[in-house]
């Protein structure tokens, strides 16, 4: 019997949890406009929006290469 691949299951996780900090983060600023009456692009562009978008973007992009087999 095999071993369960435990570091499939972790580069997965890491791609996906950076996915969920991107998403959060644009349902959050959403939610900021419509309570704040304000334009969602103003807030967009705030670093309170920006650095999750970049770290989710790094922990996305990290954890697809971390899962890929063979890079050429």
């Amino acid at each position: 019997m095999a071993s369960f691949p435990w570091a499939y299951v972790l580069t997965n996780a890491v791609w996906i949890l950076g996915l969920a900090v991107v998403l959060a983060a644009f349902g959050w600023h959403e939610f900021l406009a419509h309570t704040r009456k304000r334009k969602l692009g103003e807030l967009l562009r705030g670093d309170t929006f920006l650095k999750p978008l970049f770290g989710g973007l790094t922990l996305v992009t990290g954890g697809l290469a971390l899962s890929v087999s063979a890079f050429f």
